[in-house]
């Protein structure tokens, strides 16, 4: 079981959902726009940088970060919903 664990906890596509969840977090305080603004932003720098011989540049890592901010915002909205019925 802590085998599978590391393995995902280890995984570059969870890393980079994970962060994206983190900046959206950390950005939603200044609106949804411009949170996925800079979101995006960060994410198409990261894989530039990494497009320079930092790192493994991957398009999909782009993808997979800016989810993690629309992962986040969707619990927002279904929240918001929820909160409306009680």
């Amino acid at each position: 079981m802590f085998h599978q664990l590391y393995r995902l906890i280890n995984n570059d596509k969870f890393q980079h959902f994970v962060y994206g969840v983190a900046i959206y977090s950390l950005m939603l305080p200044f609106g949804m726009i411009p949170a996925f603004v800079v979101l995006s932003i960060i994410a198409v720098t990261k894989e530039y940088i990494d497009s320079k011989g930092f790192g493994a540049m991957e398009y999909k890592d782009a993808v997979v970060t800016v989810a993690g901010g629309g992962f986040l915002q969707s619990w927002y909205i279904v929240f918001e919903k929820l909160s409306t019925l009680f």
